[in-house]
């Protein structure tokens, strides 16, 4: 169903439950895929390599950043050919960081095709306008608050990352053990 007003046809918005839980399953879609993919993530990358390796970089940093405020000419070459002995820890970290995305771009590429052809009519109107970099590069930012079903996957998959990110902080500042080594535990209900 639709209008027509002055020559252009507009989409009426949806209104029937089965049109309100469209947005609900490409949320619950999105969520799924940013579980996937974290799952995948620490499943396929060595985390902990990662981290050394940027670790690795960002010593070296500061100690090239020191020698440039004391001048220390001999320090300097020192640590330049350091750096230039840990280039392979740097191919290293991308090939690492690369592993996952075997997995997840097809898996994407896939999901949205799925998307598009399953929700052909969808749009939603949400209350806000976002910036939108993507369609016309002339009026960047291009603000909007209307989208069809790629674009509300892709909103939610922001909310999600950032709503997965929130419960893993909160477990691990509250369940997981701290540095000092002492263990927090959940507040227990009244018995």
């Amino acid at each position: 169903s639709s209008l027509v007003l002055t020559g252009h046809k507009v989409s009426k918005p949806e209104t029937s439950l089965v049109g309100s839980m469209i947005d609900l399953v490409i949320f619950t879609i999105a969520f799924a895929y940013v579980a996937i993919s974290t799952c995948v993530t620490n499943l396929f990358s060595d985390q902990k390599r990662i981290k050394h390796i940027q670790k690795t970089f960002s010593d070296i940093r500061n100690e090239f950043e020191l020698a440039v405020k004391e001048k220390n000419d001999a320090k300097m070459k020192e640590i330049e050919r350091r750096q230039s002995e840990s280039m392979p820890l740097l191919m290293e970290q991308t090939l690492l960081m690369f592993k996952p995305l075997i997995i997840l771009l097809p898996m994407l590429i896939v999901l949205l095709q799925e998307i598009r052809f399953a929700f052909p009519g969808f749009s939603i109107i949400i209350p806000v306008s976002i910036p939108v970099a993507f369609q016309n590069f002339e009026q960047f930012p291009n603000w909007r608050d209307t989208f069809g079903p790629l674009g509300w996957f892709w909103i939610s998959v922001l909310l999600s990352s950032l709503l997965l990110s929130a419960i893993r902080w909160v477990y691990g500042k509250f369940f997981l053990k701290q540095e000092s080594g002492e263990k927090l535990i959940a507040p227990q209900p009244p018995t």
